[in-house]
This record gives structure tokens, sequence and C-alpha cells, in this order.
């Protein structure tokens, strides 16, 4: 395709992985040192990047007439190249060892960044921009999944999956494998909070 043969698509992951090392670097930074002060122009600019091209990506995985982007998503590798999203293992970090804190789960919620307190007791939440990008993450992989399972269920059905179809599997077995813990331990914080209302 046209869009394959400009490298188009490994354009915008070169963006992305720029863009995620970005924030990446600033997520850390105010995780680790609460009295840092970020370049906020800088940490904006690089998270509106990513939050756009996975919109891409997300819109660009439903596709199913025509042109495949799917298949061309699936051919430049994108399920690979989520997966090692630097912010997305930043972050994932954070929260696991977050949820793992058990004395914490009172205070924690997951998907907010805390900023500070009211008189000295109350958290104050915000939201934690790198959990609206795991959020976005997870519709692109889902939609490539849904638009595979489309594409064989019209076109051939009871031939089995595509070879796209079973690469994408493939990718995201490892993006589940890569993030398991991150998984368990969102279903434990879970269950602190349930025996907590008890």
């Amino acid at each position: 395709s046209s869009m394959q043969d400009a490298g188009t698509v490994a354009a915008l992951f070169r963006h992305l992985d720029a863009a995620s090392r970005v924030a990446a670097g600033s997520y850390a930074s105010k995780i680790n040192n609460p009295s840092f002060k970020p370049n906020h122009l800088a940490e904006d600019n690089a998270l509106d990047i990513i939050r756009l091209i996975l919109s891409l990506l997300e819109h660009a995985s439903c596709c199913t007439s025509g042109i495949s982007l799917p298949t061309l998503l699936i051919d430049q590798h994108t399920v690979r190249v989520l997966t090692e999203n630097p912010l997305l293992h930043t972050a994932c970090q954070h929260w696991h060892a977050t949820s793992m804190a058990e004395a914490n789960q009172a205070t924690h919620l997951r998907g907010y960044l805390t900023s500070g307190s009211t008189n000295g007791t109350i958290p104050v939440y915000r939201e934690d921009p790198a959990h609206c990008i795991w959020r976005a993450t997870l519709r692109t992989l889902t939609a490539l999944l849904r638009s595979f399972r489309i594409s064989d269920h019209s076109s051939h059905p009871g031939r089995g999956l595509d070879v796209h179809h079973k690469e994408c599997l493939r990718g995201v077995e490892q993006f589940m494998s890569t993030f398991d813990a991150l998984v368990i331990s969102c279903l434990q914080s879970c269950s602190f909070s349930m025996k907590s209302s008890e």
C-alpha cells in the first residue's frame, strides 16, 4: 500500500517512541521526587502526541472494509511497539508497587495520582495521564482483535484464523505476559478494597 511504501506507520511509531520517552522521564521524576517541577509544555505536548497517535491506531484497527489497515498495522509490528512503550513500563511499575503496598489501599485509587492533601489528612487526586494512555492502548488491541475476528468470520468462515489474526493473537498474548504483574496486582487491590469494606 502507499502508506507502507511511504513509511507512514514507521514514522508515526518513531514519534510515538520519542514522545513516550519524554513523558516517561517526566512521570518517573514526579513519582520519585514530589517537589520536581516538570516542563509542563514538553510534557503536555508529549502526552498529546501519544494520545493522538493511539487514537489514530484505534480507528485504523476498526477499519475492515476495502483497505485492510489492521493487516498493515500487524505487518508494521504495532502490538510489539505498544508492548515496548516506555511510558507504560514506567507507570506500570509504579502502579504495581503501589497496589502491592496493602497499607496504601485506603488512599490509593488506580487511575489517579495524589497531589498533596487538604488539612494534612484528606488526599487530593488528579487524573493519572499515563492511565489514559494505558486504557487507549487496551482499546487499540481489542479493536485489532475484533477486526480480525469479524474479517475471518465474513471472508472465510470455518477455515480457521488468518495468518495476521494469529500473529495479532501472539502479540496480544506477549503484551499480557509483559504486564501480567500489573493485571494481578489490580485484581489483588480489588480484593483488598472488598475486604476493607466488609
